[in-house]
């Protein structure tokens, strides 16, 4: 009996030790007041890679003109346009040599230039063949990855031109109860190489972080909390706890 009190004390003890305290779960603590002035890191502009996908569209005066270079989309019908699928299938990809294939004005090299570097550039390449032209483009492929201790860790694809880590996490459910808000990884692979940022959500200081803002292919990490393993089993040890006081105390009966 001596011994099943001391492993009960035990458990009781570390329970608290366990717990998960507000300070934990609280972003940007280190606010002064009611107003706190932030600040935010630049934006930092992302260059067009192998495998990425352009919507390309040009429009002018003559209705001919529109046609003869959006022949892969006037068969398509609305619903289909507006869906991420026929988005992909009927845009541009960024073959291996860094360029996109264009109807009528050929190859355009867009690879390692600016979302509006690639804009002058194909729009400059069209205004060679239709003088009156205009030309729309877009990153179809801007999709980003939340993993680790979300409530809906996966792919999501972005359609907006900036997005934050805040933006991300809250895309996937937020940070669930084991996750680590001190201990947020950003993966992000370019050309050169792969880069990771660490983000300290709880200070006020993340924003300022080259990580916050997220770029296409960015990988958003949630670490878990150190006690996670110990919480996930509490429920496993009281029952451990339960059988063996009930069998000693069976022993004791027996024994008398």
């Amino acid at each position: 009996m001596r011994i099943i009190k001391i492993l009960i004390l035990a458990f009781v003890v570390a329970i608290p030790f366990s717990c998960t305290t507000q300070r934990d779960i609280v972003y940007f603590q280190n606010s002064t007041g009611d107003t706190t002035m932030l600040s935010m890191s630049a934006i930092p502009p992302y260059k067009l890679q192998q495998k990425d996908i352009l919507y390309v569209r040009v429009f002018s005066l003559s209705t001919q003109v529109s046609d003869l270079f959006n022949t892969s989309t006037s068969t398509l019908s609305q619903n289909q346009f507006v869906t991420e699928s026929g988005l992909y299938i009927y845009g541009y990809t960024v073959n291996d040599s860094g360029y996109i294939e264009l109807p009528i004005t050929g190859s355009v090299k867009v690879a390692g230039l600016t979302m509006d570097e690639a804009s002058r550039q194909i729009q400059n390449r069209v205004k060679e063949y239709f003088k009156d032209a205009t030309t729309i483009v877009k990153l179809l492929s801007y999709k980003y990855s939340v993993l680790g201790e979300v409530t809906r860790p996966g792919m999501y694809q972005n359609y907006t031109s900036n997005l934050t880590v805040l933006e991300a996490l809250s895309s996937a459910g937020d940070i669930n109860q084991y996750g680590n808000r001190r201990r947020i990884m950003v993966i992000r692979s370019s050309p050169t190489g792969t880069k990771s940022y660490r983000i300290d959500l709880t200070n006020n200081n993340a924003i300022a972080s080259e990580g916050y803002y997220l770029l296409p292919h960015d990988v958003v990490y949630v670490e878990p909390i150190k006690n996670k393993a110990f919480q996930l089993n509490i429920p496993n040890i009281s029952i451990w706890l339960s059988t063996l006081s009930t069998t000693l105390l069976l022993l004791n009966y027996l024994a008398k």
